[in-house]
């Protein structure tokens, strides 16, 4: 089979030195990268948002590194974003996609002069997505953009009807889960033989167990506890209120806490061991310490916190909605309703009684994160990519 040598990445942001967004996005360009695939990547920045003073403005091109050492060149395209509001029959969102499609543009233009890219790969619907398949019709170029939302909202922007037009002709579409795939083909977005389900993935040279006593001696943790880790953002979708709540109902002294991420609603449960953002690379620390993983979640496209956990060999409590299916079997979790408090409780009881159980299940989950690799999963993809690309 032949092979994708050059892809220009379209990305609402990116990692840069003043502000960690979209990793994920990154950990996947890197991987391709380091697998010999050229990366150009065009990373929106919101003109707005800098002008309230929620961003630090991006210099308009600069190079980022692979675990590897290999570069990866970043561009930056300035826009001016407009909020979500419908106007009659105007939406605001069309304006921002107008400003982001013409600014990505002028880039993308002025690179062709030099290069020559076989696909272009757009994250996320809209914008990405949108411009994605906007250059790849003019430009003759095979699109993509991978589907990933935990619910339709990107969809919702213009409308059905609107986004279907700005879809229509896309080579194909990487779809984080069996889930996201039914929402497109229900909506009419994109024909099934075009859609690949590729699960999202770990980083298994970051995220693997460590030593649990040695972890927990470096951080400072009880080495006897019981300890629950949670990681997402804190908000009701995520659930970190639920757990709180289901902790406190269980009055027991010996489970402790960890909650990483931020958000305004905080959890507030005894024993709290941490509870705020850390950086990435010291996650899996944190999960190596504890005995096991809880997200009570509401909506997700393929949780990338629950396959580190796994790979941490943590067993996982969290939903049993569809957006699941792909990542979580019944021996490396307890799926429930992530609404009752009391699932959630017995759920944490069962596992912290029954320690054969709780092993069997971590052992499961760190069988089944290995086949959840970014390395693998870029592999996939960019495959993915050239059959499409080349019916």
């Amino acid at each position: 089979m032949g092979k994708i040598k050059h892809i220009c990445v379209i990305a609402d942001g990116y990692p840069s030195e003043y502000l960690v967004k979209n990793a994920f996005v990154e950990t996947l360009v890197n991987a391709m990268t380091d697998s010999g695939v050229n990366c150009t990547v065009i990373a929106m920045q919101s003109l707005s948002r800098v002008a309230l003073g929620k961003e630090k403005k991006l210099p308009d091109c600069r190079v980022r590194h692979t675990p590897q050492g290999n570069r990866v060149t970043v561009w930056t395209a300035h826009y001016l974003s407009a909020s979500n509001k419908k106007i009659g029959s105007l939406r605001t969102a069309a304006f921002g996609l107008h400003s982001a499609q013409s600014s990505v543009e002028r880039i993308f233009k002025k690179l062709l002069q030099t290069e020559t890219f076989d696909a272009i790969y757009g994250h996320f619907i809209n914008p990405a997505g949108m411009i994605a398949n906007y250059l790849g019709r003019k430009y003759h170029i095979p699109a993509f953009f991978a589907y990933g939302e935990s619910s339709t909202h990107t969809i919702d922007c213009l409308g059905d009807e609107k986004t279907r037009e700005l879809l229509h002709g896309i080579t194909g579409v990487v779809s984080v889960s069996t889930e996201n795939k039914r929402v497109l083909i229900e909506k009419n977005m994109v024909s099934p033989e075009r859609i690949g389900v590729f699960p999202n993935s770990v980083d298994t040279g970051c995220f693997y167990p460590r030593d649990r006593a040695a972890m927990r001696r470096e951080l400072g943790f009880p080495p006897d506890g019981f300890i629950v880790a949670f990681v997402g953002r804190f908000l009701d979708v995520k659930g970190p209120d639920r757990l709180s709540a289901a902790i406190e109902q269980l009055n027991d002294d010996n489970i402790y806490s960890i909650f990483i991420g931020d958000g305004p609603l905080k959890p507030a449960c005894r024993n709290m061991l941490h509870c705020g953002p850390l950086q990435h690379e010291e996650i899996p620390k944190y999960l190596s310490a504890a005995d096991i993983f809880v997200l009570p979640t509401k909506a997700e496209g393929c949780c990338n916190a629950i396959i580190e956990a796994m790979a941490c060999g943590l067993p996982v409590i969290s939903s049993d909605l569809p957006f699941n299916d792909d990542i979580l079997k019944p021996d490396r979790s307890i799926l429930l309703d992530p609404t009752n408090v009391d699932e959630i409780a017995d759920a944490v009881r069962k596992l912290k009684e029954d320690s054969a159980l709780r092993a069997e299940k971590a052992d499961a989950a760190i069988r089944s994160a290995q086949f959840l690799s970014i390395e693998q999963r870029a592999k996939d993809i960019l495959e993915f990519l050239y059959r499409q690309a080349t019916e």
